[in-house]
C-alpha cells in the first residue's frame, strides 16, 4: 500500500468501488452483457487496474 494510505482509507476506497457491482446503471460492454459477466469485468478492472505494465 502507498504510504499516504492507511487501511481505512484503502478499504472505503474498494467499498465505493464495488457499489457498481449492485446497480445496473453502470452497463460495461453493453445491455446483451449477463450480470455475471458484468462483475467479472468490473471487479478485473478495480483488483487489477485500467493500465498495462
Amino acid at each position: 500500500m502507498r504510504g499516504q494510505l492507511d487501511a481505512k482509507q484503502a478499504a472505503a476506497f474498494y467499498i465505493t468501488s464495488l457499489s457498481p457491482l449492485f446497480s445496473r446503471f453502470h452497463r460495461i460492454g453493453g445491455p446483451e452483457v449477463t450480470q455475471t459477466e458484468q462483475i467479472e469485468q468490473l471487479l478485473d478492472m478495480i483488483m487489477h487496474g485500467l493500465v498495462a505494465d
